[in-house]
């Protein structure tokens, strides 16, 4: 309301219930008032807008998403982004445990949503590193997270994205594979203790770097049978690299078809051994404790060693009850990174496995995402005896060179963007 009155040529304004006297000087009490009620009304500003104020202005904030994509993130790098996140973004994220390894490292949720979206919302599940020589397969989440949180306070799709969806981010899930991987390039497995070679102990005869070349070869005839792979007999006992460190492939231990698995999945020795029981590893038990507290819609496994997306099943080539949507949401994902599609099974079956499992358990629509590989980069090196050979790069088999970590995670970015807006049509 605004108001003028006249009264021996003193002219009063009135504004709401502030009085101004142009005449009459203001004393400075009031004029402490008046600025008090300003700030005051800029703190419950701030307050109410804390997540924009947090995306645009906070320096900090700003810092972290400066992350550089120029070589593997260790785990300790993953969880203070994971952290930072969570503390610079409270209004689109919240970062909790789902567990713990065997080596007793915490195993991490990121949950991306817009918090101030109360409606129901469609709940995606996105699990990364299940196999510890596949690097990139956290890097590619992690990506992603950075990217929906960087972006959010100017993308539009961004808004919409999160504004509908529910995105829980398991950015690793093999987390003790980080520094085995390290010393052993070849490492698939988890870290549980087995006794590969039955001497009564546990993971004491695992490859060596004999060369210093950082890289673990596996020699071979010419003909191509398989000698033995680079090491030398740790335990005296006159074998080379008989027991390994761990383990279990944590995606064959999952309790769905994980009965109907061959002789190879059940050697303690073999890359797939499916571990001693379903849910035997404190890996898959986190998930599968998740999963029984969040009805999940859909679910992404990021895995690495050739460029192609699977749906279920991989036990059997009987195809899903939903092939139709399959279809199309595989072969959406699979052409916006330039990338093959196909039904598991028909590339190589499975038993155990994680798609399979929150699928057939849950009904839960899931993907089996294969982010990278490269053959090429496998190559021949003259052994020492003469009709041998060293084959060595299988670190950069199943992950791209560090210089093309961002383009990687960049081209898959796409194609999640792509698969979240279909999602949320349905």
């Amino acid at each position: 309301m605004k108001e003028s009155l006249i009264n021996n040529k003193q002219i009063i304004i009135k504004w709401g219930s502030l009085m101004f006297l142009p005449r009459r000087k203001v004393s400075l009490r009031r004029k402490l008032a008046f600025w008090g009620i300003l700030l005051l009304t800029f703190l419950v500003s701030l307050v109410m807008f804390s997540g924009w104020i947090d995306l645009i202005f906070n320096p900090s904030f700003s810092r972290m998403i400066g992350v550089k994509w120029d070589h593997y993130h260790f785990y300790g790098e993953i969880v203070k982004t994971l952290e930072e996140i969570n503390e610079y973004c409270p209004s689109l994220s919240e970062l909790f445990s789902i567990g713990t390894s065997h080596e007793n490292r915490t195993i991490y949720c990121l949950r991306i949503t817009d918090e101030t979206v109360s409606a129901q919302k469609i709940k995606v599940l996105i699990v990364g590193y299940h196999h510890a020589r596949e690097r990139i397969s956290a890097e590619v989440p992690l990506y992603f997270a950075v990217w929906l949180v960087q972006n959010y306070a100017t993308n539009a799709t961004v808004q919409q994205i999160l504004k509908h969806t529910e995105i829980y981010f398991v950015v690793a899930l093999n987390v003790d594979g980080f520094q085995t991987s390290i010393e052993n390039p070849l490492q698939r497995k988890n870290s549980c203790p087995i006794d590969d070679d039955g001497d009564g102990l546990v993971d004491e005869d695992p490859p060596d770097d004999e060369n210093g070349d950082g890289e673990i070869g596996i020699l071979h005839y010419e003909n191509g049978t398989f000698i033995r792979f680079e090491g030398v007999d740790d335990d005296g006992d006159g074998k080379r690299n008989e027991d390994w460190i761990g383990g279990v492939d944590l995606n064959r231990n999952y309790d769905f078809a994980w009965n109907l698995s061959d002789e190879r999945h059940r050697n303690v020795s073999s890359n797939v051994f499916h571990g001693f029981s379903p849910f035997s590893e404190p890996e898959t038990q986190a998930i599968k404790g998740l999963v029984e507290q969040v009805s999940f819609d859909y679910a992404l496994s990021i895995h690495s060693g050739v460029k192609m997306v699977f749906y279920p099943w991989g036990y059997t080539e009987e195809p899903p009850a939903d092939q139709e949507t399959f279809e199309f949401l595989a072969g959406g994902l699979a052409e916006h990174a330039h990338a093959a599609y196909m039904q598991s099974s028909h590339f190589y079956k499975t038993y155990g496995d994680f798609v399979d499992w929150i699928y057939g358990k849950y009904g839960t629509l899931a993907f089996t995402v294969e982010v990278y590989g490269n053959s090429s980069a496998i190559r021949k090196v003259p052994g020492e005896i003469e009709g041998t050979y060293w084959e060595v790069g299988y670190f950069n088999y199943f992950n791209p060179p560090v210089e093309k970590i961002e383009a990687v995670c960049l081209e898959w970015k796409e194609s999640f963007v792509w698969f979240l807006i279909e999602v949320m049509k349905r």
